[in-house]
């Protein structure tokens, strides 16, 4: 095959299938690296596709891992670092390797000539296109195939991915998480134990403040953010109010009582500030209503404070990457943060998706009864 004689369709059609013959393999993939027609033609469509899911985009590309093999002084440090807890790319990285050692091409020097580079790119490419071939040819059964469902425990829906324990109580699923994370994952999956939170107690600590004065009826209350870390620093107030109850006005004071925010007067239940809290910043708020004629403030002394504190931005953010690929991983990083209402609010619909989950019920009472 040259080329000017293209592959026929019956052989792209076996290297799609995976059914090529290893020294058909050969061939064709020492054509398709000289004929550009070729190679859109085999790499197009479905198996593209596939490849493409499998690599997912926690994982290495191809010409990430080749610089990483040619030119290891050029690659950047969050490849290298990827490579140390990754054993997807570690293992594609050590075949790559292999491929490059059974050819006999070298590591390229830092500023390597273009006559140097000339002569074994094409060699490489070769081998790049040999390496997908083989990964398309091997049978489903391989060293990245899952355990059988019916072997976990503990099993969970999580945004289409099945999470659960096998015989030794080691994760399934989630396996681009770093170890530390997989570990907390698995732990409340294990004994519905919930990771260690950070401290509360200047956010909690209006609970225990008890100072004269007659008490709030109970039937206007702050319903949150109160006891909690909030994720965004436009966070949304919410109160509960009795029937007939009207103009509701909010305030936001800091810890020394100096006025941040005020609402206006509000119809609903529901209340988000214009302008930006300030991150790390801890804040009390107030609703105020008229009720059978009256202004009524609630809390009042000796009613505890409604506190809360807005997050970090490195852990709004930390919390954000986590809920993009999983709620019960979110839920316990958002636990460990502080953000008791945040993580309650992912569990529980969380475990709408699975009802017959004990370990996600002990999650969930635990947050509850923590409040």
């Amino acid at each position: 095959m040259n080329r000017e004689h293209h592959i026929t369709p019956e052989l792209i059609g076996k290297y799609r299938a995976k059914t090529l013959a290893p020294t058909e393999l050969v061939s064709v993939t020492r054509h398709l690296a000289i004929c550009d027609t070729c190679r859109r033609q085999a790499v197009r469509g479905a198996e593209s596709a596939r490849l493409a899911g499998a690599l997912g985009p926690r994982h290495l590309t191809f010409e990430q891992l080749e610089t990483l093999v040619r030119q290891p002084a050029l690659a950047h440090g969050e490849d290298l670092e990827h490579i140390t807890f990754c054993g997807v790319c570690a293992s594609e990285l050590a075949d790559l390797r292999v491929f490059r050692d059974t050819l006999g091409l070298k590591t390229t020097e830092r500023k390597p000539s273009f006559v140097r580079f000339l002569l074994p790119a094409g060699a490489f490419a070769i081998a790049i296109l040999t390496f997908v071939g083989l990964q398309l040819n091997k049978s489903p059964e391989s060293p990245r195939t899952t355990r059988p469902e019916s072997s976990l425990t503990s099993i969970v829906l999580d945004r289409n991915e099945k999470l659960g324990l096998d015989a030794a109580g080691r994760l399934h699923g989630l396996e681009t998480f770093p170890t530390a994370e997989r570990e907390i994952i698995a732990e409340a999956l294990r004994a519905g134990t919930l990771p260690p939170q950070r401290d509360l107690r200047e956010v909690l600590r209006g609970r225990e403040t008890q100072l004269g004065g007659e008490a709030t009826p109970v039937a206007l209350l702050p319903a949150g953010p109160v006891g909690t870390v909030v994720p965004s620093d436009h966070p949304v107030f919410r109160w509960k109010a009795p029937a007939g109850a009207s103009a509701f006005r909010i305030a936001v004071f800091d810890t020394d009582f100096n006025p941040v925010a005020e609402s206006g007067n509000v119809t609903g239940t529901e209340w988000q500030p214009a302008n930006a809290l300030v991150r790390g910043t801890i804040y009390v708020w107030t609703v105020s209503a008229t009720i059978a004629g009256k202004t009524v403030t609630s809390p009042k002394a000796p009613e505890p404070e409604a506190r809360f504190q807005v997050a970090s931005l490195a852990d709004a953010e930390a919390v954000e990457t986590l809920a993009k690929a999983s709620d019960l991983a979110s839920a316990l990083g958002a636990w460990q943060r502080g953000m008791r209402e945040e993580a309650l609010t992912t569990i529980e619909r969380l475990q709408g998706q699975n009802q017959q989950s004990k370990e996600l019920q002990k999650l969930r009472a635990t947050m509850s009864g923590s409040r």
